[in-house]
C-alpha cells in the first residue's frame, strides 16, 4: 500500500489544511517563490479550508506581477477492497 509522504511532495505544492492560516501561507509561498525561483505553484485544499485557499490566491495574484491562476476543481474517490 502506497501513500504520500512529504518525500513525495513536489517542491511547488502546498496544501492547505483547517488550521492554516492565510498569511503564514502567503508568506511561506512568496518565500519558496523567491529562494526556488519557482514559476508555479500548486495549492490543494478540501473542505473548510477551500475558503482560505481562495483568500491566499487572490492576494497572491495581486502582489505578485505577471501571477494568474488556473482552476482545476474535481473529486477523488478511493476505494478498498477487502477479501
Amino acid at each position: 500500500m502506497s501513500s504520500a509522504t512529504p518525500k513525495d511532495k513536489a517542491p511547488n505544492d502546498i496544501r492547505i489544511g483547517g488550521g492554516s492560516r492565510p498569511r503564514a501561507v502567503i508568506q511561506y509561498a512568496s518565500s519558496i517563490m523567491k529562494e526556488k525561483n519557482l514559476r508555479e505553484l500548486k495549492f490543494s485544499a478540501v473542505g473548510n479550508s477551500i475558503p482560505a485557499l481562495v483568500d491566499v490566491v487572490e492576494v497572491l495574484k495581486i502582489t505578485t506581477p505577471g501571477f494568474h491562476q488556473t482552476s482545476k476543481i474535481g473529486r477523488y474517490f478511493i476505494f478498498l477492497i477487502f477479501f
